[in-house]
């Protein structure tokens, strides 16, 4: 039953999603070349519009099921109504494209089956119950904390609730109309029109049997298999991020400027529904207009610095109203960046410091050293782990002596630098493979390009030339099963829970301790929701604490905002700190751990089982936890 709801919600959404987003083009007078191009654009453009009604719901504390089912009421009525008034498909594009389904070759119908298996196995794992580590810290955490309490709260535990979360307002229709699951199959759903986008991007400049094949490579990538069924945004951003590539091939094609709107405000809504550093996309498209246009002796100066200033302007007011909402609440529109200007609420300076520089720490040092930069297209490939991430495979390093061997198509060529723009500003603000996969992707398919240039102008002896093209075609099959074959191996757990072989329970005692998440506290926190009174606080050891059903911060709160330090090493200091706070149990690991690279949290963990060895009971403790009740009214049911 849940499951149904969900996708009918998702059904709902893409129905409200593709009618505004037709409605708008209208308005603005553009049409793509056909009628599945101007369906995919209008499709991202409208899911974008309407992820800002959330955003006014929960701005105007109005952010109930009821407003959220009101608004969809409304928007569906409408979408509706555009697809009857502005249908995107005429007569003549139906049958052309019966004739093409007609006239399918056995590869592309074995590529297109491929497709459809790893999109039905990537449903069953969005249907499960939720997991992951940043959507159990906030990217599902917190959308559910905003439902509860009908719009936007001040979390002083969590910066990353002041980054833009435009995708995360998305969800929430999902999570309001139907369940916590009907998150990730939004991502499900928004990673699927994301391959459909690369495929169709990819046939303008190759035959579609190429194109299935690029989309099928882009598709198996791990990175891409582990977000299908998440409810972390990279996948909605990439789909954004791509539109707008595909937005501006039609502004290079019609030199028609108000397809530079429709650009913008695809690139703002990449970086409005992900960290601040999404802006690099923005970014990139603006150098390339300038270069383009000083370039092109046709557009005068003038037209190319209004051109590349619509662009950037456009894509700012997308991020504007989260940098209005991160001052408001915290008075730094950019938090956690730039502390030292604005300032860090309930974060010291050394704080702040150590959370800005959290990510360098992640990566095991400084990726700006030059035997990283140097290294860095050779890790992202083979050494992933290097980046926190998934393995994307050799195409890209293969196909880098295709692209310069070929002369690659003019428009391809200026992808590639967009492509190069792009990486430079990523690896120095957020190196993590899964914020480059648009780019990524826009880069496969200048490689597959070159390696199809190569595969129809090559020029060799019968033998050697069927030798060639098998053992590239081998490798294209070896990387599709390696492809289905992650797809089968990370996602089976959450298929057999979708299809009722295990219970949620089970599925989440079992995936949520497996190596890539390391969560261990499930079971103990489900007892806790038992024995636990309701309107407990509680100050955790770990951010992860969706499972919970009471209020929680976690312990790191109690240093970060502490100017003299050393007071976190003495146990009565810290103990009306966290009597001052509210706080009725400390739950901690069964030993001290030093669980930050910051020195005063780790004193305050000392402290805090210190307490819990001298003051407070602890009234529950095993392998993984230790809980103790900080004012002493714990009563044991049992």
């Amino acid at each position: 039953m849940d499951n149904g709801l969900n996708l009918i919600v998702v059904i709902f959404l893409l129905l409200i999603g593709s009618g505004l987003g037709l409605f708008v083009l209208h308005l603005i007078r553009l049409r793509a070349l056909d009628g599945l191009q101007h369906t995919l654009l209008a499709t991202g453009l409208g899911l974008g519009i309407v992820s800002f009604v959330p955003f006014g719901l929960a701005w105007a504390q109005q952010l109930s099921s009821l407003n959220l089912m009101l608004a969809a009421s409304v928007l569906a009525f409408t979408g509706l109504v555009s697809w009857l008034l502005l249908t995107p498909v005429t007569l003549g594009e139906l049958r052309q494209l019966k004739f093409r389904i007609y006239n399918l070759g056995h590869l592309d119908i074995v590529l297109i089956l491929f497709i459809l298996v790893l999109t039905i196995l990537n449903l069953f794992a969005a249907l499960a119950p939720v997991t992951g580590v940043d959507e159990l810290i906030y990217r599902v955490a917190d959308a559910s904390t905003y439902l509860k309490e009908q719009g936007f709260v001040y979390i002083p535990s969590k910066f990353s609730h002041q980054q833009p979360q435009l995708v995360m307002m998305l969800q929430m229709w999902g999570m309001s109309l139907g369940t916590d699951s009907a998150s990730q199959v939004i991502q499900w759903v928004m990673g699927i029109i994301f391959i459909v986008v690369v495929i169709d991007f990819s046939r303008r400049y190759m035959p579609f049997t190429v194109a299935l094949a690029l989309g099928l490579i882009v598709y198996c990538a791990s990175d891409v298999v582990v977000l299908s069924g998440r409810a972390v945004p990279d996948l909605a951003n990439s789909m954004f991020l791509f539109l707008s590539f595909v937005a501006l091939k039609l502004w290079l094609d019609t030199k028609n400027d108000r397809w530079l709107i429709l650009v913008g405000i695809l690139a703002g809504f990449f970086a409005a529904g992900s960290r601040l550093t999404g802006a690099y996309g923005a970014i990139a498209i603006t150098i390339f207009i300038i270069c383009y246009g000083l370039r092109n002796k046709q557009i005068n100066n003038l037209q190319v610095i209004s051109s590349a200033m619509l662009v950037s302007a456009i894509a700012f007011l997308m991020v504007l109203p989260w940098l209005i909402k991160s001052f408001t609440m915290t008075g730094n529109p950019v938090w956690p960046f730039l502390f030292d200007i604005f300032g860090a609420k309930d974060f010291t300076q050394n704080s702040a410091a150590y959370l800005a520089g959290s990510e360098s720490r992640l990566l095991g040092g400084s990726s700006t050293s030059f035997q990283r930069m140097i290294s860095s297209p050779w890790d992202l490939t083979f050494n992933p782990h290097n980046f926190r991430s998934g393995v994307y495979g050799p195409l890209i390093l293969a196909s880098i002596p295709a692209m310069i061997v070929t002369r690659l198509n003019s428009q391809l060529r200026n992808y590639v630098l967009i492509a190069i723009i792009s990486c430079a500003i990523w690896y120095f603000s957020f190196p993590r493979l899964r914020a480059l996969i648009p780019i990524i992707s826009l880069l496969t398919i200048a490689g597959g390009y070159g390696l199809y240039k190569l595969w129809i102008d090559i020029n060799l002896t019968r033998t050697l030339d069927i030798t060639v093209k098998t053992f590239i075609g081998f490798l294209l099959l070896i990387w599709i099963l390696f492809g289905i074959g992650t797809h089968f191996r990370f996602h089976y757990d959450a298929v057999l829970a979708t299809v009722g072989l295990k219970t949620e329970h089970e599925f989440l005692t079992n995936r949520l301790v497996q190596d890539d998440l390391s969560f261990y506290w499930y079971e103990e926190y489900i007892h806790l929701n038992k024995i636990l009174p309701p309107d407990s606080k509680l100050l955790l050891h770990e951010g992860r604490g969706y499972y919970l059903d009471f209020v929680y911060e976690r312990y790191f709160l109690i240093a970060q905002n502490e100017l003299n330090t050393e007071k976190m090493k003495d146990p009565e200091y810290v103990a009306l700190r966290v009597v001052d706070r509210g706080i009725d149990f400390v739950v901690l690991w069964p030993q001290f751990k030093g669980g930050t690279y910051y020195e005063p949290a780790n004193w305050l963990e000392e402290s805090l089982h210190y307490l819990c060895s001298t003051e407070w009971e602890v009234i529950y403790e095993n392998d993984q936890i230790k809980v103790c009740d900080v004012k002493g009214q714990f009563i044991d049911s049992d």
